[in-house]
C-alpha cells in the first residue's frame, strides 16, 4: 500500500503546527528551547521519513497525531478559561508515546543493519527504507525521550521533592530565632483607663488606693 500521500499530508501539518508559536509571540510569551526544538526537529524528522521511504513511520504518525488531538483540545479549553486538571497527563502521554515509537524503530533499524550487514546475526528480514532516515528517526526520537522526561521532573515534581537531610539542617541553620523581648511586648495589655495597671501581660489584682483628704474642725 503506498502511504506516501498520507506522509506527505502529516509533513506539512508540522508547519501549521507553528500557529501555535505565533500565538506565543503575539502574547509575548517566552519561547522554551524544546518548543522550539521540538518543532523544528519534528519538521525535519518527518522530511527524512518521507524521502526515506521508511516501512514504521505509521507508528510515530499515528501516534502523535493521536497525542496532538488531545493536547491541542487543552489548548482550546484554555483559552476559553477552563482550568483543566489533567495537563500533567499530556506530558505523560507524550513520554509514552516516545517510548513505543523507539521500540519499533529500534526494532526496525536493528533487523535493517543485521540483515544487510550482518546477515549471520538473527533478524527479522530485511526492511524498507534509507539509512539516514534510520538513523534520522533514533537520534531525534531519543532526543525527545530525554527532554521530555527533564521536562516532566523540573514541572511536576520539583515541588513535591522530599528534602534531604542536608538541606533540612541547613534550613535550620538558616532559620532565625525570634525575638524574646518583642514577643514579651507583644504579648502586654494595652494601658487600662483605670487605675488598674498591666505589668508584662499579667494585670494588677488590686487597684493603687486614692488619697483621701479630710478636713479638720476648728
Amino acid at each position: 500500500m503506498d502511504t506516501t500521500f498520507g506522509y506527505s499530508l502529516n509533513y506539512l501539518t508540522k508547519y501549521l503546527e507553528l500557529i501555535d508559536t505565533v500565538f506565543l509571540v503575539l502574547k509575548k510569551k517566552p519561547l522554551t528551547f524544546l518548543h522550539c526544538y521540538h518543532h523544528g526537529a519534528t519538521a525535519l524528522l518527518c522530511y527524512t521519513q518521507l524521502i526515506g521511504l521508511t516501512s514504521v513511520s505509521w507508528v510515530p504518525i499515528t501516534l502523535n497525531l493521536g497525542v496532538h488531538v488531545v493536547m491541542y483540545w487543552y489548548y482550546f479549553q484554555s483559552a476559553r478559561g477552563i482550568r483543566i486538571w489533567w495537563k500533567q497527563w499530556i506530558t505523560t502521554f507524550q513520554i509514552v508515546q516516545f517510548v513505543i515509537d523507539l521500540v519499533f524503530v529500534y526494532f526496525a533499524s536493528y533487523t535493517y543493519f543485521t540483515s544487510t550487514y550482518f546477515p549471520w546475526m538473527p533478524n527479522a528480514g530485511n526492511c524498507a527504507g534509507e539509512e539516514f532516515a534510520a538513523f534520522a528517526g533514533m537520534g531525534i526520537i531519543s532526543s525527545y525521550l530525554v527532554l521530555f522526561i527533564s521536562f516532566y521532573f523540573a514541572t511536576y515534581k520539583k515541588d513535591g521533592k522530599r528534602p534531604t537531610g542536608r538541606k533540612a539542617a541547613r534550613s535550620l541553620k538558616d532559620a532565625q530565632l525570634p525575638d524574646v523581648h518583642s514577643l514579651m511586648n507583644h504579648g502586654k495589655a494595652s494601658p487600662a483607663i483605670t487605675n488598674g495597671a498591666a505589668t508584662n501581660g499579667f494585670a494588677s489584682s488590686t487597684a493603687t488606693p486614692s488619697r483621701v483628704t479630710r478636713s479638720r474642725k476648728a
